[in-house]
């Protein structure tokens, strides 16, 4: 399974447990364990999350705060 494990999906998800964001830690990793089969379309540019809809995309990045972080 570890293989199966993005090396940047760990690390986002490390750094999210260091900035103490453990929601955005859990989101990560629950889309580690989603089938890696099926391609989303709406990928968040800041994490490594994916959304099928992109009101999803939107949610999370407002709920992140991903909006105010310098690009």
């Amino acid at each position: 399974m570890m293989d199966a494990v993005p090396r940047a999906a760990v690390v986002a998800a490390l750094e999210a447990l260091g900035a103490g964001d453990v929601d955005e830690a859990i989101l990560i990793l629950d889309g580690v364990l989603e089938d890696v089969s099926v391609q989303r379309r709406f990928c968040c540019s800041r994490c490594p999350a994916s959304f099928e809809w992109p009101g999803e995309l939107d949610a999370h990045a407002l709920a992140h705060d991903h909006f105010s972080e310098a690009a």
